[in-house]
């Protein structure tokens, strides 16, 4: 019974990396750098996922297919204790400047009103951050093969 426990649990892990995954020509992403420091955890977070974080060139520009990361970040001035909500967007470019009729191939957003430790809520979007970045699907860099039959 242990053993139908284990491989039953086996198989459900294992399909699902695969359904939470899709192959990219280089996984190459395009981030905008700011000073601020969730994007430096985006970036982090990007890498960890399989991604290749790179810059946007100059005013916004990049290729047709590129993926690139947009990331907002709201706390609301009215509140003593602001609440922070983080909208997280994988997209994939159709022109050479980022548009909104670009695919989204994932789009959340989270909203974190604890902890109260502060009352600027950088904690808060800390987490909310951690919480957008859970359900981003892995990229997979795509084999010569797959790239000459044109997936």
């Amino acid at each position: 019974m242990k053993y139908l426990i284990l491989l039953s649990l086996g198989i459900i892990f294992s399909t699902s990396t695969f359904a939470f995954s899709f192959k990219h020509l280089d996984c190459k992403i395009r981030l905008n750098k700011t000073k601020e420091f969730l994007n430096k955890e985006a970036h982090k977070k990007l890498k960890d996922k399989g991604f290749r974080p790179m810059p946007f060139v100059e005013s916004n520009k990049m290729n047709v297919g590129d993926l690139y990361f947009e990331l907002e970040v709201f706390k609301d001035p009215k509140k003593l204790w602001k609440d922070c909500i983080v909208t997280a967007a994988v997209k994939k470019a159709k022109n050479q400047r980022a548009s909104s009729n670009d695919k989204e191939l994932y789009k959340k957003a989270v909203k974190r009103a604890l902890p109260r430790h502060t009352f600027d809520g950088n904690e808060r979007c800390k987490r909310a951050l951690k919480d957008v970045f859970i359900h981003i699907p892995y990229c997979q860099t795509m084999t010569v093969d797959e790239k000459v039959q044109g997936n």
